[in-house]
């Protein structure tokens, strides 16, 4: 769960932005640290909606894949106008009751600092290592000195090459820190320095055969995709033999029609249905592992009433029991009413440069929780829309 992502200089943000997702206003009893466990992402087309999901999917896929690619091919940080001065980052991520801190400082061509803190409920920050150029590193904890000799890349991340290997069992905490950068899911990708968006972010056989496989999330899919579409009255994941030999899954729409049944496949489905099918997935594994869920335009092709019923999985504590995270992008505005001031991050471009605030951030009595958000930000009093 991220409690603080701090970035300099990526994409079309020069400077820095950083969001808090704590707010003291928000503490409960089910909820001591005033997480925020769903923020929404609004601004006009180009204004750096999607940079911002960008650079938490850039930092995560360096984090754990960089010393895959080729070292020839640099760091594919996407500074602003590729200007040469370092991108930064600094996150804090907390799971269970361990904190972890991480910094990175990088230009395209190589790592210029590196470093990782661990702080475990009740105990010191521990100094896991620290990186000080794109040639040298130390272990600062005892427990690690063991890796201290590995060779390190210039555009890869020691934690990237740390996962190369096996850990002992008192290592714990790192290992944690690996896996935990594999509970990340996003349909934003970032290749080669490119920012791309693919609603899809694996195909429907795929989805069909974890639903077949697994029946608390089909029944997590079905439950809520037959109250959203009136007119299915059951679901069914059916498999046929290809010419392969391979299994193939899919899903079957029951509709009943006065004494009979009909069935219908997904590409007979509206858009609406098509969506919830392929999304569902995805909230249900980001709610069982404690994850975080990254989604650019999540409201596309949903009515606007489905977005508060999403919406709400992460934010009651008695569905979300294990503190996950749903960060996106939507052109929805009535979607401000329900998320509130302080789940509310704006976007906006001047001259060429984007800025990013929280509205809770803009001061004085204007935006307030007790009433709606959507006419302070259609009639442009707290920035963040287009220009027509």
């Amino acid at each position: 769960m991220y409690k603080t992502f701090y970035v300099n200089n990526f994409c079309s943000f020069k400077e820095s932005f950083e969001i808090s997702f704590e707010s003291t206003k928000l503490k409960t009893e089910k909820n001591p640290n005033g997480s925020l466990f769903a923020l929404g992402i609004k601004g006009a087309n180009g204004s750096g909606k999607t940079a911002i999901l960008k650079s938490m999917e850039f930092l995560g896929s360096f984090i754990k894949n960089s010393v895959t690619k080729d070292k020839n091919s640099g760091t594919l940080v996407n500074s602003y106008f590729h200007n040469t001065n370092d991108t930064e980052f600094y996150v804090e991520f907390v799971s269970e009751d361990t904190e972890y801190i991480y910094e990175l400082k990088l230009n395209s061509n190589f790592v210029n600092y590196e470093s990782l803190s661990i702080k475990v409920k009740g105990k010191a920050l521990k100094n896991i290592f620290k990186r000080s150029s794109s040639h040298k590193f130390s272990f600062l904890d005892a427990e690690y000195k063991e890796f201290s000799g590995i060779s390190l890349r210039k555009n890869a991340s020691v934690v990237s090459h740390l996962s190369l290997f096996e850990f002992k069992a008192e290592m714990k905490e790192l290992n944690d820190f690996l896996k935990l950068n594999h509970n990340f899911l996003s349909n934003v990708s970032y290749v080669d320095g490119m920012i791309e968006t693919d609603t899809e972010i694996v195909d429907d056989s795929w989805i069909s055969k974890v639903y077949h496989e697994n029946k608390t999330t089909f029944d997590f899919m079905k439950n809520i995709l037959v109250e959203s579409d009136i007119g299915i009255d059951n679901i069914e994941i059916a498999e046929t033999i290809k010419k392969d030999g391979a299994t193939e899954y899919y899903p079957v729409f029951i509709y009943e029609i006065g004494d009979m049944k009909e069935r219908m496949m997904l590409y007979e489905q509206s858009s609406g249905t098509k969506t919830l099918y392929r999304q569902l997935f995805l909230y249900a594994w980001t709610l069982s592992s404690g994850g975080v869920l990254i989604l650019d335009e999540f409201d596309k092709h949903l009515h606007s009433l489905m977005l508060p019923r999403i919406l709400e999985l992460f934010l009651d504590p008695e569905k979300n029991t294990k503190g996950a995270q749903f960060i996106f992008t939507a052109h929805n505005t009535e979607v401000m009413d329900y998320l509130g001031k302080y789940r509310t991050l704006l976007t906006q471009k001047d001259e060429k440069e984007s800025f990013a605030y929280k509205l809770d951030e803009i001061s004085g009595s204007l935006v307030r929780n007790d009433r709606k958000i959507s006419p302070l930000y259609l009639s442009g009093k707290v920035g963040g829309v287009p220009r027509i």
